[in-house]
Order: C-alpha cells, then sequence, then structure tokens
C-alpha cells in the first residue's frame, strides 16, 4: 500500500510564517560547523558586508522544523545523497547554512522524481510540550 512512498513533514516556504521567521538560516552565512576562534565575530562582519545569499539551484524550498526525521525508499534515499554528494554548489551552500537538515531533505525530494511519492507526514511522535529546542524523548 505504501511501497515506494517517501515519509517526510514539510511546509511550504513561501506559505508559512516559521520560514519567513528563519529565512536568515538560508539567506545568511553560519560558521557554525567550524571550529576556529572568533568564528561569529566573522560570521557577522561577512553577513554585513557581503550580500544576502541566494539558494544556488532554481527550486522552490521547502521545511520544517520536523523534517529531519523522515522514511524513504532506498531510491530516493540513493537519490538524495547523490545529490547532496555530486551537486558541489549545493553542498557547498549547505556547509554554511544553519540547520540544512531543517530544509534540504524534502527540498531535494520535492524538486525530484520522487514529488508524486512524498507524504507530507513523517509517522512519528515527536513531543514538543514542553516548549524546549529539542523534544522529549
Amino acid at each position: 500500500m505504501n511501497k515506494g512512498k517517501c515519509f517526510i513533514s514539510y511546509e511550504d516556504t513561501e506559505e508559512k510564517k516559521w520560514w519567513h521567521e528563519n529565512l536568515v538560516r538560508i539567506t545568511n552565512y553560519h560558521f557554525n560547523d567550524f571550529s576556529i576562534k572568533g568564528k561569529y565575530l566573522a560570521q557577522r562582519l561577512i553577513n554585513t558586508i557581503l550580500p544576502q545569499r541566494k539558494f544556488p539551484l532554481d527550486w522552490k524550498l521547502y521545511g520544517g522544523n520536523c523534517s529531519s526525521w523522515w522514511t524513504l525508499p532506498a531510491e530516493a534515499a540513493y537519490f538524495f545523497a547523490d545529490t547532496i554528494t555530486n551537486n558541489s554548489k549545493l553542498k557547498n551552500f549547505a556547509k554554511l547554512t544553519w540547520a540544512p537538515d531543517e530544509y534540504l531533505y524534502a527540498t531535494i525530494l520535492m524538486n525530484s522524481q520522487f514529488k508524486d511519492d512524498v507524504v507530507n507526514d513523517n509517522y512519528r511522535f515527536i513531543d514538543w510540550s514542553e516548549k524546549r529546542r529539542i523534544p522529549n524523548y
């Protein structure tokens, strides 16, 4: 019944307030993954001097704060891995993005041949009741 389906929660970034409030994750440079002294000062300076970043591909963006929990068939997982590994523009863009997992999985799948197989639900129980940055376990 669900063979070949991709289960991932996402929001259309053009329609949801969550993405408008968090667009700086994509438009600003983020040095979170670097282990250098003064990285946040350098980050602020660069974001003041350089123009806003733009997603490197002509794709519609999708994402959300639960989109890093998903279930994919092997073909979709291989496609995702191949896309992020072999597209240097996309890989380099993601390196300087804060929390790329919250938009990259859904964006790649929804702009691919798997779009019609995506179910907008991850079917995971995730308890955000305490309104923290991470769910309860």
